[in-house]
């Protein structure tokens, strides 16, 4: 139906995003003219397999003989992997090879970056209101993909239109602070992987000690590494329950932080539980709702 419509609508340029893996995905119908592959980590290994060389092979399923294929930075055995996919690729761009990226400045609702072009060596300064810092990375993916299509079609590459379009992005629910004094995030972070990333990200900026934690996961997810990653790292966890039928159960989860010398409670009900993190907060607290799209998409922030 997305492609019947943007058939219809006569699109300049469509950008597809497989929703699972990518082989088996029902946007592998097309035959597209780049192919861009973000990092690749562990998630949905039931469908995908559980090795990161099984999870590439599914994801490498979406390169077509004749597209250009742009690679984000990735694991050495994974990089090798991709390109020994890509023989019947038009051009492969290893983006390690074209763009250095390096964080200037970040705050808990933005951060600054610049871009460096390795072969040309000039450089463009990023202001990206997020405290996401691992965007970095997404954004000189992207950059390079656009430049490199608007290069081959001899249409102007606008670098300023650009710093100002991301300049003013929103991306909810990808560290999305929703609230300062007390402050309140949510993040749909939802493997162990991205949640150790938005971790790493997030305590640049804030103090673990005055944070409390609104976990909700689903039950495919390795409950025990996410709760062995997790202990210890707040003030308080408050687990609650997302709203699906593939909610992980709390007690579960409850059992598994106890033993990791963290203060934890279960609050069933996913606004109660909300309610009461926030009804602790003093004024440089935050509190953190984590866990799942189900999670964050479900919450009422009144």
């Amino acid at each position: 139906m997305a492609f019947k419509y943007f058939s219809d609508k006569k699109v300049d340029v469509a950008i597809i995003e497989t929703g699972l893996g990518g082989r088996l995905d029902s946007t592998n119908i097309l035959q597209p003219e780049s192919v861009v592959l973000t990092p690749i980590g562990f998630d949905h290994q039931k469908q995908l397999g559980n090795d990161l060389i099984s999870i590439a092979g599914e994801k490498a399923g979406i390169i077509k003989k004749g597209a250009d294929v742009f690679i984000a930075s990735q694991k050495k055995n994974v990089k090798d992997f991709l390109v020994s996919r890509c023989r019947q690729a038009n051009t492969v761009f290893l983006l390690d090879e074209y763009f250095q990226t390096k964080i200037t400045d970040q705050e808990i609702t933005r951060f600054s970056f610049k871009l460096k072009d390795k072969i040309s060596k000039k450089e463009v300064l990023f202001n990206v209101p997020t405290p996401a810092t691992y965007q970095a990375e997404n954004i000189a993916l992207a950059y390079l993909t656009a430049q490199n299509y608007c290069k081959t079609r001899k249409i102007e590459f606008d670098t300023g239109k650009i710093k100002s379009i991301i300049a003013k992005s929103s991306w909810p629910g990808r560290m999305q602070v929703i609230q300062t004094n007390p402050t309140i995030i949510f993040d749909v972070s939802h493997n162990l992987e991205g949640i150790i990333k938005t971790l790493q990200t997030l305590f640049k900026t804030i103090n673990p000690k005055k944070t409390d934690l609104l976990l909700g996961i689903v039950n495919d997810k390795d409950a025990r590494a996410i709760c062995d990653f997790i202990g210890n790292k707040f003030r308080n966890v408050i687990v609650t329950e997302p709203s699906t039928v593939r909610k992980q159960d709390g007690i579960l989860l409850v059992r598994m932080l106890e033993g990791k010398n963290q203060s934890v409670k279960f609050i069933k009900d996913l606004q109660t539980a909300y309610e009461v993190g926030k009804d602790n907060l003093k004024n440089d607290d935050t509190l953190l709702a984590l866990g799942s799209h189900y999670l964050i998409g479900s919450l009422n922030i009144g």
